[in-house]
């Protein structure tokens, strides 16, 4: 079971129409509104690159009339994570799911018969299934994000709300200072930025931690 640091809830994706995957080109009066930085608790405990333990961040990125304020839909919009340790997750990948049935004493033996540290082809769904350890929640990612797909580019289209959605994995933060080891500070960890841009305006947002590791 991968545990996962969620800050804030994570809701269902509302259906939104038909609209092109990609969008079209910003009109010349579009801006583009981001959301605020995201802090997380972390420390080097959660920072081991693939192992299975992270921060699943939601992001909504709007896209307006810069002119009467109102939402433009069906704009494309570019994502691009600033660091390869943080992956780009489309909305589409992530779906909350029912509590598990497998027991917890049974999960291990079913999801890694090999004991290889991979979950096998023949396992049971929520075998890659993660949770919220702060809601009680699950979630589900498309199997080619759970194994190990690591994107840091993303492009989509904002919905009837002008809205484009996107999930942030956390795998790792990149270290700063020299470390205890080397006789510095304690190791701690940089702030990261996700770009967002839409052509004729671009903005970004920082993820990182709230506190020092160890």
């Amino acid at each position: 079971m991968t545990r996962l640091l969620i800050p804030g809830a994570l809701a269902l994706c509302a259906a939104t129409g038909c609209i092109s995957d990609t969008g079209h080109p910003a009109p010349a009066f579009a801006a583009l509104s981001v959301p605020g930085d995201v802090t997380l608790a972390w420390d080097s405990t959660y920072n081991a690159v693939d192992d299975g333990i992270g921060a699943l961040v939601l992001l909504d990125f709007m896209v307006f009339d810069s002119d009467q304020g109102m939402p433009l839909e069906n704009i494309r919009v570019e994502l691009l994570s600033g660091y390869g340790g943080m992956y780009l997750i489309p909305k589409t990948a992530v779906k909350i799911v029912p509590y598990p049935t497998i027991e917890e004493d049974d999960k291990a033996a079913l999801c890694d018969n090999n004991e290889d540290g991979y979950i096998d082809d023949d396992a049971p769904d929520s075998c890659s299934w993660n949770w919220d350890t702060s809601g009680d929640v699950y979630f589900e990612l498309a199997s080619d994000y759970a194994n190990a797909y690591h994107p840091n580019y993303l492009i989509g289209a904002t919905d009837n709300r002008g809205i484009f959605r996107a999930y942030v994995y956390v795998d790792s933060l990149p270290v700063q200072g020299g470390g205890a080891e080397e006789g510095g500070a304690e190791e701690s960890y940089a702030l990261v930025p996700v770009y967002a841009n839409i052509g004729i305006d671009s903005e970004e947002v920082q993820i990182g931690p709230n506190q020092t590791g160890g």
